[in-house]
C-alpha cells in the first residue's frame, strides 16, 4: 500500500501514488472508526455523501472513457483506487459497481446513458447470487446499495441489462459493510457466457483481488506497528523471533499479491481474451488465499486485542472472506484452470 514497500513496485506510476495517498487520506477522513462500528443509519448516511464526492473527484467514472463522462482511466488506476478504500474499510461499492459493473456495461453491450450515470455518481448495484458468484441463479441478491439503485446484470443473450426492483436489506448475512438486499421481483436468469462476458469477469476478478490486496496490507502495517509497541516479558514483542516469521509471512503475502494483482490489470484489458481470463483468474485466486492468511495471522500477532469487537480485524476478516468468494471460491477457480489447461493440452 502507502510508504515503503509499494514505492518498489514497477508497475505504478507516480501519479498512481498520488492517487493512491488522495483516496486513502478521503476515506479515512469519511469513515472513521467510530463510524464504521457505529450506527447504522448514520453509516448509511455517510456512505450517501462519500460516495457523492468520489464522484465528484471523477473516481466513480475512472473505467469510463471521456465520451461518457467519464476520466478515461484504465484498470490499474481502478485497482489503485479499491486498494487505497479498503485499506480504511470504507463500506462503498467500488468494485461491485465501478470495476465489475462498469466492465459489463462496456464490454456486453450496456448504454452509453448508464455509463454516464455511473460516472456521475448515480447508485447502481451488481445482480449476484448468494455465492456471490453472477451471472445469478434466481433468486438474484444486489451487490452495493440497500436502496434506490439500478441493478446491472447480464441477460439471456448474453448482454448487459440493467433494471429497477424492489429490494429488501438481508441482514448483515454474511459482511456489514457490504450491502446485499435480496431482489424480490426480478428474475434474472444466467446469461450466456461469451467473450464479452469472459473478459468483464477476468477484469471484475482483479478488481476483487485489489481489494483482497488493501485489507491484507492494512492488516501487515496494523499487525507490525503493534509488534513495535507491546511490550510483553519486558521486551517488545516484535523482538520475538516468532513474531518476526509472522510478519516476514505476511509481508511475502502482500507483496506477491501487489505484483500478482497490478501484473493482471495491465493484462486483463488489452490482451487476447483467454489470456485476460487466466490472468484475472490466478489474480483472484491468489490474493483470495494470501488476504485470508494476512488477516488471521495479523490478528495472532495483535493477541488479545485482535478478537475483540473494538479492534478493526474481525471487520477486515469479514471483508476478506467476502471478496474471496465474490466472482469464485480459489478451489473452483483452481479447478476451471486445470480444466482448461487439459484441454489444451489434448488438443495440442
Amino acid at each position: 500500500m502507502t510508504g515503503e514497500t509499494s514505492e518498489k513496485s514497477s508497475l505504478l506510476t507516480a501519479d498512481h501514488y498520488m492517487l493512491q495517498e488522495m483516496t486513502r487520506r478521503f476515506a479515512e477522513n469519511q469513515f472513521p472508526p467510530e463510524v464504521l462500528q457505529g450506527d447504522r443509519t448514520e453509516l448509511e448516511h455517510r456512505r450517501d455523501v462519500a460516495w457523492l464526492e468520489l464522484s465528484a473527484l471523477g473516481l466513480t467514472g475512472l473505467m469510463i472513457d471521456e465520451v461518457n463522462g467519464g476520466s478515461g482511466g484504465t484498470l490499474t488506476d481502478a485497482c489503485v483506487v479499491a486498494e487505497s478504500l479498503a485499506s480504511e474499510l470504507a463500506p462503498l461499492p467500488y468494485v461491485a459497481s465501478c470495476i465489475a459493473g462498469v466492465a459489463i456495461l462496456s464490454h456486453c453491450g450496456g448504454g452509453p446513458d448508464d455509463l454516464r450515470r455511473v460516472a456521475s455518481g448515480e447508485k447502481y448495484s451488481l445482480l449476484v447470487d448468494r455465492a456471490i458468484d453472477w451471472p445469478p441463479q434466481s433468486p438474484p441478491i444486489a451487490w452495493g446499495w440497500s436502496r434506490d439503485s439500478r441493478l446491472i446484470g447480464i441477460g439471456r443473450d448474453g448482454r448487459a441489462s440493467v433494471a429497477t426492483a424492489q429490494t429488501n436489506v438481508v441482514d448483515d448475512w454474511f459482511d456489514s459493510l457490504q450491502s446485499m438486499t435480496l431482489v424480490t421481483d426480478v428474475v434474472q436468469p444466467g446469461g450466456a457466457i461469451d467473450d464479452g462476458a469472459t473478459r468483464a469477469l477476468a477484469i471484475a476478478r482483479v478488481g476483487c483481488a485489489a481489494q483482497l490486496l488493501g485489507l491484507a496490507g492494512r492488516a501487515m502495517e496494523d499487525a507490525v506497528s503493534y509488534a513495535k509497541q507491546r511490550e510483553q516479558y519486558g521486551q517488545l514483542i516484535g523482538s520475538f523471533q516468532a513474531v518476526q516469521h509472522l510478519c516476514a509471512e505476511m509481508l511475502v503475502d502482500v507483496e506477491t499479491s501487489r505484483s500478482v494483482v497490478y501484473g493482471a490489470a495491465a493484462v486483463v484489458e488489452f490482451a487476447d481474451v483467454r489470456e485476460a481470463q487466466r490472468a484475472g483468474a490466478v489474480a483472484k485466486a491468489w490474493t483470495s488465499e494470501a488476504a485470508l492468511r494476512v488477516c488471521e495471522t495479523s490478528i495472532q500477532v495483535l493477541g488479545g486485542i485482535g478478537i475483540t469487537r473494538e479492534h478493526m480485524a474481525h471487520l477486515r476478516l469479514r471483508d476478506a472472506h467476502l471478496f474471496a468468494r465474490a466472482f469464485g471460491r480459489p478451489s473452483a477457480i483452481y479447478r476451471d484452470l486445470a480444466v482448461q489447461q487439459m484441454t489444451l493440452s489434448s488438443a495440442s
